[in-house]
């Protein structure tokens, strides 16, 4: 299921490089603010949200 979704995206992602539609994005060029909480676990994520926020918790860079 997963890899038939990855394709189509792919495919959109292509089909739009080909027309021009990624060109100048406001944010080319820089790096992606990435807050991915992948590897917290459900049930901590709003205290690690919290946390974040209040600056108690460390950069994923620094670790």
């Amino acid at each position: 299921m997963f890899e038939i979704i990855g394709k189509i995206a792919e495919s959109k992602i292509r089909e739009a490089i080909e027309k021009g539609e990624l060109k100048n994005l406001s944010g080319a060029g820089k790096p992606l603010n990435i807050d991915n909480m992948l590897f917290v676990p459900q049930e901590d994520r709003l205290a690690y949200s919290v946390m974040k926020n209040s600056g108690l918790v460390p950069s994923i860079s620094s670790i």
